[in-house]
């Protein structure tokens, strides 16, 4: 009553309530027909716009202009194929701490600048493509998997990959570091069964072609 009494002294209360019950209305009839195409019609009044929900049926009033919408619209065209696998060649993520559920296995990280980039103890790479990037700097918690990653032209250099301590030693086995520079690098206790060293710039500077080794590598120049 209160709400009808202050229609008379505001003409623009009703239309306001007629709205909002007409929204209400449209709300049930969505629930009842859900699945079902639905149409929804309104009279605009043209001198202030107000909106009121009819039905199909519904003549207009004078003034009034009748409109009609769909609730789903037409489908769009289709988007592109996303990716299947990780692919970030070029990018930068210099300085960033990555998190533990983070995963790298078998992406192609080739061409990136990745300097000073922290991944926690256990990250899991193998099978990563490292080719030409920079990796300065980058540092892994301990008993990170690096078996099977090419290193083909990366940079290492002063990169700690093996963590602290006897057991947190990373695994390298198969690992190519062909060209790749690993000057001043800490990779103490790591497993690099099965590595390609071919003019490798080992930890302690020397190159893995003229330091002696036979076959050709680092061991021992760690």
């Amino acid at each position: 009553m209160k709400a009808l009494k202050n229609s008379k002294k505001n003409p623009f209360v009703l239309p306001v309530i007629a709205f909002f019950l007409g929204i209400i209305l449209v709300i049930a009839i969505q629930k009842v027909f859900a699945g079902n195409t639905i149409t929804y019609y309104a009279c605009v009044k043209s001198n202030n716009g107000n909106i009121r929900m009819v039905s199909a049926n519904t003549a207009c009033g004078t003034g009034e202009t009748l409109i009609s919408w769909p609730q789903q619209g037409p489908q769009g065209p289709q988007g592109p194929a996303g990716n299947s696998a990780m692919s970030c060649s070029g990018c930068n993520f210099e300085n960033s701490v990555i998190g533990p559920g983070d995963k790298f296995s078998g992406k192609d990280f080739s061409n990136e600048f990745l300097t000073a980039n922290t991944f926690p103890e256990g990250t899991n790479f193998s099978n990563t493509s490292f080719v030409n990037s920079d990796l300065g700097r980058f540092r892994c918690g301990g008993n990170c998997n690096f078996s099977n990653v090419n290193f083909t032209n990366a940079d290492l250099e002063e990169s700690f990959l093996t963590g602290v301590g006897p057991t947190f030693s990373g695994n390298f086995t198969n690992a190519n570091f062909t060209n790749a520079n690993l000057k001043g690098g800490t990779f103490t206790g790591g497993d690099f069964t099965g590595a390609i060293w071919s003019k490798t710039i080992c930890p302690n500077g020397s190159h893995s072609d003229t330091n002696g080794t036979s076959p050709e590598s680092c061991l021992g120049n760690f």
